[in-house]
């Protein structure tokens, strides 16, 4: 999770940490760092992106296993009550995208795919609207289907897309083929380096997945251009040669229109404290 004051008409970036599974104490991590924040300034109000769906009124609305315990949390309530301030909470997806498209020169239709411990991702017209969807849970590309009764995903259905593509499932597939215990997708990636071409084939599949994968999503959204970012996407990404090749051979999108973000983790910051002087400025 990450967050941003306003404070001014500027945006000052406060922190960020590992989202954790009680949404209580990121609360209370929340209200410490922004009153330890430079008091000189004027306070205006507080920006946040969180991973889950998010409604209109700020609420957790939908989560996985990993964050099951944000199911229906209040967050947005909650913080403006111990705050005192206009607070703004919007899903990374989201945020990822909008900072992304603030960023760009063309304001074309932007869409992002962000890859982390799971898959979410974010669309904006050229006109900058985001899709939200029903109570906030469009873009939910991690749980589109990718292999009918395929493997088992933390959502609790099978054969999502980030069951095989996601930072988490990455690190487990990998572990399998090297008979190791991984503690997460860059461990995956440090040995992948350190043991040359033992997963060679390995990146290649994931490769071709994250193709097929890229094809359906384009086939719906058809945007000016598709930016993925997140913890896979930073660092050394092994699968990118592979995956460009099969988009070129598949032949849709255009692989000129795709790129790995230059932002990275700044994106959703800039996202979300932008949409919040859209809301409150």
């Amino acid at each position: 999770m990450r967050w941003a004051r306003s404070s001014e008409n500027r945006m000052y970036i406060l922190t960020e940490h590992p989202t954790p599974r009680d949404a209580k104490s990121i609360c209370a991590r929340i209200v410490d760092d922004f009153k330890a924040f430079d008091r000189t300034c004027v306070e205006q109000g507080l920006a946040i992106s969180t991973t889950g769906q998010v409604d209109n009124a700020g609420a957790i609305v939908g989560s996985t296993k990993i964050f099951a315990g944000w199911q229906g949390f209040p967050l947005r309530e909650r913080l403006e009550e111990s705050l005192r301030v206009p607070v703004a909470v919007i899903n990374d997806g989201n945020a990822f995208a909008f900072g992304e498209w603030q960023h760009r020169s063309q304001k074309e239709s932007l869409l992002n795919i962000v890859i982390g411990t799971g898959i979410g991702a974010g669309y904006v017209s050229s006109e900058g609207a985001i899709l939200e969807g029903r109570e906030g849970r469009a873009l939910e590309l991690g749980h589109s289907l990718f292999a009918f009764d395929g493997r088992e995903c933390l959502c609790g259905r099978r054969g999502c897309a980030e069951a095989y593509l996601s930072g988490y499932a990455l690190a487990r597939r990998g572990a399998g083929i090297l008979g190791d215990s991984l503690q997460n997708y860059r461990q995956l990636v440090t040995l992948s380096r350190e043991h040359p071409h033992q997963l060679d084939t390995f990146w290649d599949q994931v490769g071709t997945e994250l193709a097929m994968a890229l094809l359906s999503w384009d086939l719906i959204f058809a945007p000016h251009a598709i930016v993925f970012n997140g913890g896979v996407f930073q660092g050394h990404v092994p699968f990118w040669d592979s995956f460009l090749q099969v988009v070129k051979t598949i032949g849709r999108p255009d692989p000129t229109l795709v790129s790995i973000s230059t932002l990275s983790s700044q994106a959703p910051l800039l996202g979300a404290s932008a949409l919040w002087q859209l809301q409150y400025g």
